[in-house]
């Protein structure tokens, strides 16, 4: 639980948006990235995931951190090894 604390802390320390600085408007980091459109899961949940995922640990100790159901959890895994394999 320390660790899902720690992590959602990360997440929102560093803002899911920025200020142009010609406009000064706030955008979302988010907004236009279909990567996270299109999915179901929360953006705040994929993190957490990646971050898992980034810190190596598995499948089981991840649920424990998020209540992810195991076969999304999987896929997101698949889906940072696949974007981060030299091909």
């Amino acid at each position: 639980m320390v660790l899902a604390k720690s992590i959602l802390y990360v997440i929102i320390v560093l803002g899911l948006s920025y200020q142009c600085p010609k406009c000064r408007t706030h955008k979302s980091i988010f907004a236009d990235n279909i990567f996270f459109k299109e999915s179901k899961s929360k953006i705040r949940d994929i993190l957490i995931v990646m971050f898992c995922w980034s810190a190596n640990l598995g499948i089981s100790h991840t649920r424990n951190i998020i209540p992810m159901d195991k076969n999304t959890i999987v896929q997101w895994f698949q889906y940072c090894r696949d974007i981060t394999s030299n091909r």
